[in-house]
């Protein structure tokens, strides 16, 4: 692999790599450095990138992120083998990186927040010495980019110092999907399996006869916080890109990942459910790192109609809170776990094909289920739970709410895109996201 730029590539044909790089200094300040990671892994088995400064620039931001320098002596980046006047410059970098993560282990905010505004201005240096990314180093000297970053390191050094106490189980499974999606059946079939489920697992209702499968005090301190930023579970589509960036939010997460620790047997592989995480589990993004634990994801989809049907009538929410909450639950839970390990799963394949799902899920973990398992877990769901069906309801809920129908055909297209392919398309995701916030907008 080599770093040297093409010859012009930052000409109006390469603008969309121009436009990348930046975005990997955004993914950076974010925490999203597990998902940095895999991409960087992934580019080195496949040449999708050939002539790309993305693999180049995104392994260096790699070796930089906290769980890597952590690890202590590995390979350098490229960048800096090729440019070895570029090595203190470096090393510079994870120095002032590990110096604030041993603030934040002393309790020294001073010291902390001294390092981080030093890490980004090094890291800013180290760029523009390069050449080849001058144009990226801008990007951690923005005013609020050692303000992102503080945030992201304080959210990781939680999350790994829970870890390292044995506070955290070392593999969970999280489920993700709308509520009335079926993830409330793939949990108790997975727990039925074998898996950890909470201790105190809310119980059956008349609205779900199988039980709910998530834990009850999570439930409530997701509320509760929800509650203290003045909103509602059913208004979460609503909340901006960078909502977790508060002392408040900072606090929950230290608060959540202890009560993981409260209501699960972390010993054992677990099963992590609440509807609420396709968007609050952005608040642990710079958690999700295979040092702290090995995390998969377990996406539920259904038909959006079936879906926003089947909540107005269970629960006291509107049509439109129903529907908006659909497809920002579904594309907010599809970005966050797009490049980590996961399965993706549609209510009706659960419900028809119990035995496929779950050997999917056992492919997934490299697990080999005993026959008395397999039989109970899939024994677990039938199809008899499919109660409300897109066919018999799509033209009522049109002719009710006929100013719902663009956002409607909206959450169908996002849906048909799981069904259709077999490999997600991100980039159709990317353009149905932002064709979303303008409706949103427009309301």
């Amino acid at each position: 692999m080599t770093c040297q730029l093409p010859v012009g590539w930052m000409t109006e044909l390469r603008m969309d790599q121009f436009r990348a790089c930046l975005g990997l200094a955004d993914d950076f300040l974010a925490g999203q450095w597990e998902s940095m990671l895999v991409q960087h892994e992934l580019s080195k088995i496949t040449s999708e990138f050939e002539g790309s400064p993305l693999p180049c620039l995104r392994e260096l931001l790699v070796a930089l992120s906290p769980a890597q320098v952590l690890i202590g002596e590995r390979s350098l980046p490229t960048l800096v083998v090729e440019k070895p006047p570029l090595l203190i410059r470096y090393r510079y970098c994870a120095g002032l990186l590990l110096k604030a993560l041993a603030g934040l282990s002393l309790q020294s905010a001073d010291l902390f927040d001294a390092q981080v505004k030093l890490f980004c201005t090094a890291l800013s240096d180290l760029l523009e010495a390069s050449g080849s990314f001058f144009f990226v180093a801008q990007s951690f000297l923005r005013r609020d980019a050692p303000g992102l970053l503080s945030q992201c390191l304080r959210r990781f050094h939680i999350a790994d110092t829970f870890s390292r106490q044995g506070l955290l189980p070392k593999k969970m499974s999280v489920v993700l999907g709308m509520h009335r999606s079926g993830t409330s059946a793939l949990s108790g079939m997975l727990a039925q399996a074998g898996l950890s489920a909470p201790k105190d697992a809310l119980g059956m209702t008349e609205n779900n006869l199988l039980g709910y499968w998530e834990s009850e005090s999570l439930v409530l301190s997701a509320d509760a916080y929800i509650d203290v930023v003045g909103s509602h579970w059913s208004q979460l589509f609503s909340w901006p890109e960078r909502w977790w960036c508060s002392s408040s939010s900072l606090s929950w997460v230290r608060d959540y990942l202890h009560t993981i620790h409260n209501v699960f047997d972390c010993r054992r592989h677990i099963v992590l459910k609440d509807p609420r995480l396709c968007v609050l589990l952005e608040a642990f993004v710079p958690c999700l790192s295979r040092s702290i634990s090995n995390v998969d994801f377990l996406l539920m989809l259904r038909s959006p109609v079936e879906v926003v049907s089947s909540l107005c009538r269970a629960e006291d929410v509107d049509p439109e809170s129903a529907l908006h909450l659909w497809i920002g639950s579904v594309l907010r839970s599809e970005r966050i776990s797009r490049f980590c390990p996961r399965r993706i799963f549609t209510y009706s394949q659960l419900l028809e094909s119990p035995q496929t799902v779950l050997e999917s899920c056992c492919s997934l973990w490299g697990l080999n289920l005993s026959e008395g398992f397999f039989q109970e877990a899939q024994s677990f769901v039938s199809s008899s739970l499919h109660h409300q069906k897109f066919n018999l309801i799509r033209q009522d809920f049109v002719l009710q709410n006929p100013r719902l129908v663009p956002a409607l055909q909206l959450a169908d297209d996002i849906y048909g895109v799981f069904l259709d392919h077999k490999e997600v398309d991100f980039a159709q995701l990317d353009r149905f996201n932002r064709l979303w916030l303008q409706i949103l907008v427009s309301r």
